[in-house]
């Protein structure tokens, strides 16, 4: 099931997507790879995680991180990506 449409969803699709002050999850580029799992276990909305996982992507690109965002957002959407 894809994640359910959200207003903000058109600009997660751009490069650059969100700044940090517009994520889900504040005083993201603080955050160590573990706290980003942490931070993104609490996560429920998939547009949220898909936001931060972009987000990642685009600054530091760190691999724990995209690898524990990937999962919560399978996790949270019920479908494999």
């Amino acid at each position: 099931m894809p994640p359910a449409r959200h207003p903000r969803c058109a600009r997660y699709a751009r490069p650059g997507g969100l700044t940090e002050d517009e994520l889900p999850i504040s005083d993201y580029d603080d955050l160590t790879v573990g706290q980003v799992g942490d931070a993104a276990a609490r996560l429920t909305r998939p547009e949220d995680i898909a936001a931060i996982l972009r987000y990642e992507q685009n600054h530091k690109d760190r691999t724990g991180a995209v690898d524990a965002l990937k999962a919560r957002l399978d996790a949270v959407s019920g479908s494999s990506q």
